[in-house]
């Protein structure tokens, strides 16, 4: 029989600290709605005394939330903290952060967009409604208009494939390929401004690319808009990296 405390492993237990717990307990209440963006958080005096905690927890879980982006905190005379919801742009520009940080090889950023995008074109094919195809039709226009600006059309393709997957309707995956957005434009306007590397030949085939697969979504052709992109993304994106870049 084992005693609460005596075995080997009881020194790795943590005991959350009340500022945790504080947090904890704001947080769910945000993720409820039961607290909503705008609205003013008690006073610290008033959380000490609702939560039976010290004016040093309060102030670190505030801290905390401010770090989330899930409370602002002001300062001064009408000082205290106000829900605020973090927006999708600041969590995918977290989420890019940690993919650098983490030293994700961009053959794996490019295999995850190969992942979200064939899927999206597949979806998007399935809705292929007016609103869909114009806004694909829109991006697809502005990037032919670009084709002569080596990095204003790297950036311009990379709002096609996006438009691509808010076509799909999926909001999971929109917000995974925001993730990665930013770092595939940081790295493909960075490599189209090298001089030797400006060819606008490529450039056209690729949006040749584009709108082929945008007639298939047109046509509500799931499989031929899949197995299309799917061949797009794996040629120009995947095969340009080893498996370890």
């Amino acid at each position: 029989m084992h005693v609460l405390g005596s075995g080997p492993s009881s020194k790795h237990l943590r005991i959350p600290k009340a500022s945790d717990l504080l947090a904890d307990q704001i947080r769910a209440r945000i993720a409820s709605g039961e607290l909503a963006e705008g609205e003013r958080l008690p006073g610290v005096a008033e959380m000490m005394a609702q939560w039976n905690v010290g004016r040093p927890a309060v102030r670190e879980a505030l801290r905390i939330l401010e770090s989330e982006s899930l409370v602002k905190v002001q300062r001064g005379n009408v000082g205290g903290a106000i829900v605020q919801l973090p927006s999708v742009s600041a969590a995918a520009r977290s989420a890019a952060l940690i993919l650098h940080l983490e030293n994700i090889p961009l053959r794996d950023i490019f295999e995850t967009r190969l992942i979200l995008e064939t899927g999206a074109a597949y979806r998007a094919a399935e809705i292929a409604d007016g609103q869909v195809v114009d806004m694909l039709q829109t991006a697809l226009d502005d990037e032919a208009g670009l084709v002569d600006d080596a990095r204003a059309w790297a950036a311009a393709a990379v709002r096609f494939h996006e438009a691509v997957v808010r076509a799909s309707g999926v909001r999971t995956a929109m917000l995974f390929s925001d993730m990665t957005s930013e770092i595939i434009e940081h790295h493909q306007t960075g490599f189209a401004a090298i001089p030797t590397r400006d060819v606008a030949e490529e450039r056209r085939l690729a949006s040749r690319s584009h709108a082929k697969l945008l007639r298939h979504i047109k046509a509500g052709e799931g499989e031929r808009a899949r197995k299309h992109w799917h061949a797009h993304i794996h040629e120009i994106n995947c095969q340009a990296f080893p498996a370890d870049s």
